[in-house]
């Protein structure tokens, strides 16, 4: 996951200090790059992306998005059977 705020440039510290009460990575959305996701054309926008890589719904586009609706986009992208990472 992660955030991207479309404040303007001059109000980066206060975009900073939202982004440190958050657990994932933020980033002002005039300085990201763009990886063929193209400009968002109405905010809120949640993309979901699955581990490939691969775009599998665009959610809000312009509304929030609840957690009802990210539980069913995203459950059903998820494997059936729990995935064990090996621990570094």
């Amino acid at each position: 996951m992660v955030g991207l705020s479309a404040d303007d440039p001059h109000d980066r510290a206060e975009m900073e200090k939202a982004a440190r009460t958050v657990g994932y990575p933020a980033a002002m959305l005039r300085e990201a790059k763009a990886n063929g996701f193209g400009a968002p054309r109405t905010l809120p926008i949640t993309y979901v992306v699955d581990t490939n890589g691969i775009v599998r719904a665009r959610l809000g586009k312009g509304e929030p998005v609840t957690e009802k609706s990210l539980a069913e986009t995203v459950l059903p992208l998820l494997p059936s059977e729990p995935v064990m990472h090996p621990r570094p």
